[in-house]
């Protein structure tokens, strides 16, 4: 049995794309506990940290996605 590796590389990039969707969905969700009061302007950071995460993981997929 043949491992193709672009086919790894392609795995990996869909994983970086599903970590990437989670970490936005959690800002998004922050952003929306924010308006409605729950939390305090603290959040933001986490916020902040979180778009940077998944902007690094996308630029990650893009370069995986590149390698095939």
């Amino acid at each position: 049995m043949k491992i193709s590796f672009r086919h790894v590389a392609t795995v990996t990039a869909l994983l970086f794309l599903a970590l990437a969707l989670a970490c936005l969905i959690l800002a998004a969700l922050g952003i929306v506990e924010l308006m409605v009061g729950h939390v305090t302007a603290g959040i933001l950071i986490a916020v902040a940290i979180e778009v940077a995460l998944a902007a690094a993981l996308l630029q990650v997929a893009s370069t995986e996605e590149g390698n095939t």
